[in-house]
């Protein structure tokens, strides 16, 4: 999935891609832990 993702995308925008899907990542890991740790709380 990522291969074609990454031969989607053109050189110039391939920066700001994988930027974003490393944001993404870490919005979604944020989320999951925000979740755990409230979970865990009750």
């Amino acid at each position: 999935m990522l291969a074609g993702f990454t031969s989607i995308s053109t050189i110039s925008s391939q920066h700001c891609s994988f930027s974003l899907f490393i944001h993404f990542i870490l919005k979604s890991l944020n989320v999951y832990e925000t979740k755990r740790i409230f979970i865990s709380k009750y």
